[in-house]
């Protein structure tokens, strides 16, 4: 995913955890928060909720490899601006990221 977003001419910045990337999220918020459903220490579900907390208007997308009933609806319910199970076709990721981007 770096590797794509730095290919699209975006900054990229990633973090270990969730606990981690909050922080430098909320410290420094980046244009778009891409995150995991399934992390170490946490779920992107958390990272969701704490992040519009703080910061409203920057688009979150999460990512997840394993369906689960309702992901997508929980998701969104928790602040994400866009959910994506994999595998998912790359163009629409960036399509929606582009989009996400520029409102």
């Amino acid at each position: 995913m770096q590797e794509l977003f730095l290919s699209e001419g975006w900054r990229v910045t990633t973090a270990p955890d969730g606990a981690t990337g909050l922080e430098a999220f909320i410290s420094e918020p980046p244009a778009c928060v891409v995150c995991a459903y399934r992390l170490d220490d946490t779920d992107g579900l958390h990272i969701a909720t704490q992040f519009k907390n703080q910061v409203k208007h920057i688009p979150v997308v999460i990512i997840s490899a394993v369906f689960e009933d309702g992901i997508e609806q929980r998701s969104l319910e928790h602040g994400a601006d866009a959910f994506f199970l994999k595998p998912f076709d790359i163009e629409s990721l960036l399509n929606s990221m582009r989009r996400l981007l520029q409102t």
